[in-house]
C-alpha cells in the first residue's frame, strides 16, 4: 500500500522519546512484515518496545533501505519531532537533511513528503528551495498541520511576518482545538504578533491557545511555548509578566517534576530562573 498518497503525518503514531542520545525509550517499531519490496503491498505488525534510540533509528534505516515508499515508518524520523530531530545530537539538522535526501526520488510531487523535506531544508538555511516545496505541499493538501507548521517556520526564518500572520489567521480556525499542533501553531502566530509589535494579540493567543488551561498538545509543549514567549517578550522590552510566569512555575512543578526530556528541561529551568525559584537544586542536579 502506498501510504504517502493518502495518509497525513499528523494522523500517524509518533515515537515517544526523551530527546537525549543513547537513552532508552518506548518507540514504535516494525516487528514483522509481509510482502515484497518491489510489490505494492506491505503489511506491518507494529508494537511499542523499549530500546535505545540509536538502535531504533538503525532499525528504521534498515527497513527504509528495503521499503523506501513506506511513509508510515518514515514518518517516525521525517520531521523535527522524530528520532533524528529530537535526538539531542549535534548536527541533527544536517543529519535530517542527509537522511531525507535519499528519498526525494521516491516521493515525486508528494504533499506529505514535500512538507517534511521543505521544513528540513528551511532549518539549514535553504529557504528559497524550502518555501517552494512547502507552498506546493500546502496547495495540494491544505489541512496538513505539518505543512502549516513548515510554512510558519520558513516565514519566521525569513522575517516574512505579514505572510505568516495572514496564513495562520486564515488556517487556524479550520483546525480542531483537539489537534496536536493547535497550541504550537497558536504560539507561532503569537510570535509573529510579538515581532510585529502587537503584544496584546500575542497574550490573547497565550491565554486562548498555547498557554490555555485546555491545551491539548504534548504536556511539555504548553510549558516550552509559553515560557519561550514570555522570555522573548521581555527581551523585546516588555514588562515582566509575574502572574503568567507563576502559572508556568506551578505547571512545571505539577507536570514536569523530574527532568528527562531535553527540550522541556531547558524551559523548566528558564521558568524557575524567571520566577526566582531557588528551591529547585535537586531538579537542576538531575539534568547535569
Amino acid at each position: 500500500r502506498d501510504w504517502s498518497s493518502d495518509v497525513c503525518s499528523s494522523d500517524l503514531p509518533a515515537p515517544h522519546h526523551r530527546g537525549l542520545a543513547g537513552q532508552r525509550q518506548p518507540v514504535l517499531v516494525v516487528e514483522g512484515r509481509v510482502g515484497d519490496p518491489d510489490g505494492d503491498v506491505a503489511v506491518h505488525q507494529l508494537g511499542l518496545v523499549d530500546i535505545p534510540q540509536r538502535d531504533a533509528l538503525a532499525a528504521l534505516r534498515q527497513h527504509m533501505d528495503a521499503w523506501p515508499r513506506d511513509a508510515l515508518i518514515l514518518s517516525l524520523a521525517a520531521n523535527q519531532g522524530g528520532l533524528i530531530g529530537m535526538s539531542g545530537l549535534a548536527g541533527r539538522e544536517d543529519g535530517l537533511v542527509e537522511f531525507l535526501a535519499q528519498f526525494v526520488a521516491h516521493y515525486p510531487d508528494d504533499w506529505w513528503f514535500d512538507c517534511h523535506w521543505g521544513m528540513a531544508l528551511s532549518e539549514i538555511g535553504r529557504h528559497a528551495e524550502a518555501r517552494r516545496l512547502i507552498e506546493r505541499s500546502v496547495a495540494q493538501y491544505r489541512p496538513n498541520a505539518y505543512g502549516a507548521h513548515a510554512f510558519a517556520h520558513v516565514c519566521y526564518e525569513t522575517g516574512d511576518l505579514d505572510a505568516g500572520i495572514a496564513f495562520l489567521r486564515d488556517w487556524l480556525p479550520s483546525y480542531s482545538r483537539d489537534g496536536a499542533l493547535y497550541g504550537h501553531l497558536s504560539w507561532h502566530l503569537g510570535l509573529f504578533q510579538l515581532h510585529a509589535g502587537r503584544l496584546d494579540e500575542g497574550l490573547r493567543l497565550f491565554d486562548t491557545g498555547f498557554g490555555a488551561e485546555d491545551h491539548r498538545g504534548p504536556i511539555h509543549q504548553r510549558l516550552s511555548d509559553s515560557a519561550a514567549f514570555l522570555w522573548r517578550s521581555e527581551l523585546a522590552g516588555h514588562q515582566h509578566d509575574a502572574e503568567r510566569w507563576e502559572m508556568l512555575r506551578a505547571y512545571a512543578r505539577a507536570k514536569l517534576a523530574k527532568p528527562g526530556f531535553s527540550l522541556g528541561d531547558w524551559h523548566v529551568a528558564m521558568t524557575y530562573a524567571a520566577t526566582g525559584d531557588e528551591t529547585h537544586g535537586p531538579w537542576v542536579s538531575g539534568i547535569r
